[in-house]
């Protein structure tokens, strides 16, 4: 039970990751 939840925490972060990634790929975002 606690790996699942870590591991949702954990995928959760990933896609956080890729998704501002792509948006500064796109330009939406400017550092």
């Amino acid at each position: 039970m606690d790996f699942i939840k870590k591991n949702k925490i954990l995928t959760l972060m990933a896609m956080i990751a890729v998704l501002s990634f792509a948006l500064e790929k796109v330009g939406i975002i400017h550092p």
